[in-house]
Formats: structure tokens, C-alpha cells, sequence
């Protein structure tokens, strides 16, 4: 948005990357839908029938997907005359002995089994504000055969959920990077920092005088991260359904600085039957942050970062090295 100039001529300019979109009017997934019950069914019927304010709400006939009735999932078939016949007690959901009731909310689920990581993000983008165009359809596909190619996850959502919160689910599970390139209009992801080729090597000489800070952030150090996964029920999150694994630093031990420092507990419901993938989650929060993380910040001159080729690499995830100067080295402990 640009604002018109005030009395001093000064303009406003407000600028959002294309991710904003995700978030406008809190967009949710799956919409909530007007569909109910019409009868009172058992738990074992297989034909049920609704009713509904809206035209083909749940597909044309013959179309098939995931519902969810209070906390039972089923798999449907759209039959004429607003019926629809289900398979009960999917996604290691039970149905209830006592049966639904007619005016019980008939909800569609956003469904996907072993659906790849990259799969389910392009979904939730397609889902969302943002245009088809900043798709970053090749790099997204090379992932996805490459270091994401064992991330497919199974899901079924049946509660609506923002857009923006999925994406961050999905991004804690890849351990990615996300950013828009705003050259090229693309969303960018990385799945992995490479840490032995930083973009850019910073020495002593690149320093204004005296304006280099470093300053280590304790709060951000984690020697100890533990998981919950592998819920077999969609739709009973009680911490009891959930498997539970937690990785502890040496770093915590007496020889060393004895330190304890627990990352905020990880639950997901994004790894059924992943176990080797919940356990790379939680070593991979260890691995990155048991060594104290520091805050760096120091002055430069536009002559020590060289063409601007060098800035498009300057981006969100990117590795940077630094040389310490001695004098802060030496009264670290």
C-alpha cells in the first residue's frame, strides 16, 4: 500500500511478501461445511442420508473422500437423493456405540496417505491467496526426489485449520526454509543449511573499528528435545495416543558444562508409523542448537560484500562464516 504525501511530503510505502496471503481473513482448511445428519444412524449403517444448503457440497454422485462425524472418520461414496453410503471407523477412528444423531455437522477432511511433504505444501498453497505463479514447480520437484523423498506423511484434517499454521507444521516436520525470492516471484525452500560452503566468509579486516557484538543467547540453546508422533487416532489427541522420544545432549553431562536447557516440546500429528523421522526431528534440534547459539552484529563496508550477485544469496537460511576477533574469543568461556 502507498499512502498519499502528508503536509512534510513524506509517502508510506508498506510492502508483504507473497506468504502474507496465507493468513488473509485466516483462511482455514478444510471450510467448514453445512451438511447434516438427517436421521439419527447406528454404528454399524453403512447408507446414510443429509441435508444441505449447498449444491453438491460433498461431490457430485459417485464421487468418493473422507468425512469426519463428531470423532469418527469415514470413507464416502456420493449416492443420488443426498445420500451417501461409508465405510465406519477410518483413520483408527471408532465409531460410538451410542450412535449419531441427526443435525450432528457432516465435516469433509483434507485427506492424504503418504502424500510427500512438498505434495502437501503445494496443496495448501493452491488452497490459498497466493498465485499459482510463485510455484517454484522445479526446485519443489527436485526436493521432493531428493533429500525430502522419505518425508510422505499421512493426514487427515478434520477440523479447520489456518492455512498459515499448516505450513508451519509442515516446516518444524521438514526442518525447512521457506522465503520468497522477490526477484524471481518464487517461494523458495531449503531442507538442509549447507554449513561447510558459506555464502559469504567475513574476516577481521571487513569490521568497521570497535563494532563488532557478539552475545551468546542461552535461552536459544537446546540440550535436551523431546517429541510426541505417531498417534494412530485423527481425532483423539489425548498425549496418552501418542508415542513419546526425547534426546539429550552430552553437553549435559558433569565433565562437560552440565548445562540443561529443554527445546519446547514437538507434538505432531503429521508422523503415523514415521518413527526414524520423529527421532531425526528431535536429534536435528540437538545437533543445531546444543552448542550455545550467539547473536552477531557489526558494521561493514559496501566494498566487503562485493557485487550485488553476492546479495541475492544474503537470504532467509542462508550460512554466513565469521572470523571472531581475538579479543572477544578470549573472554568467551
Amino acid at each position: 500500500t502507498i499512502t498519499s504525501p502528508n503536509m512534510r511530503g513524506v509517502v508510506n510505502i508498506s510492502l508483504s511478501d507473497a506468504l502474507k496471503l496465507t493468513n488473509v481473513d485466516n483462511k482455514k482448511i478444510p471450510e467448514q461445511n453445512n451438511g447434516i445428519l438427517a436421521f439419527d444412524i447406528s454404528s454399524s449403517e453403512t447408507l446414510i442420508e443429509f441435508t444441505t444448503s449447498v449444491p453438491n457440497e460433498y461431490g457430485s454422485v459417485g464421487d468418493t473422500g473422507y468425512i469426519a462425524i463428531k470423532e469418527e472418520i469415514m470413507y464416502y461414496t456420493v449416492e443420488p437423493d443426498n445420500k451417501m453410503t461409508v465405510i465406519r471407523s477410518q483413520a483408527g477412528t471408532l465409531a460410538d456405540i451410542d450412535g449419531l444423531s441427526a443435525g450432528d455437522t457432516i465435516q469433509i477432511c483434507e485427506w492424504g496417505i503418504d502424500k510427500n511433504i512438498i505434495d502437501w505444501f503445494e496443496t495448501f498453497i493452491d488452497l490459498s491467496d497466493i498465485p499459482s505463479s510463485y510455484k517454484d514447480t522445479v526446485n519443489w520437484n527436485a526436493l521432493k526426489a531428493g533429500g525430502l523423498s522419505v518425508y510422505n506423511l499421512t493426514r487427515f484434517i478434520y477440523k479447520p485449520k489456518t492455512i498459515k499454521d499448516l505450513l508451519n507444521e509442515l516446516i518444524v516436520v521438514g526442518g525447512l526454509t521457506v522465503f520468497v525470492d522477490v526477484e524471481e516471484e518464487k517461494i523458495k525452500i531449503d531442507d538442509v543449511p549447507v554449513f561447510d560452503n558459506p555464502v559469504k566468509e567475513f574476516n577481521l579486516g571487513d569490521y568497521q573499528e570497535n563494532t563488532f557484538s557478539l552475545k551468546e543467547n542461552y535461552k536459544k540453546q537446546v540440550t535436551r528435545q523431546s517429541i510426541l508422533w505417531g498417534n494412530p487416532d485423527a481425532t483423539n489427541t489425548d498425549d496418552a495416543n501418542y508415542k513419546g522420544f526425547e534426546v539429550r545432549s552430552l553437553i549435559e553431562s558433569a565433565d562437560q558444562n552440565g548445562y540443561v536447557n529443554a527445546g519446547k516440546e514437538i507434538k505432531t500429528d503429521w508422523l503415523v508409523n514415521k518413527d526414524s523421522i520423529a527421532a531425526g526431528i528431535a536429534n536435528r534440534e540437538v545437533q543445531r542448537y546444543e552448542v550455545v547459539p550467539s547473536n552477531v552484529s557489526f558494521e561493514t563496508d559496501a566494498r566487503n560484500i562485493g557485487e550485488l550477485d553476492n546479495l541475492r544469496q544474503m537470504k532467509i537460511g542462508a550460512v554466513f562464516q565469521f572470523e571472531i576477533p581475538t579479543y572477544i574469543a578470549l573472554n568467551r568461556d
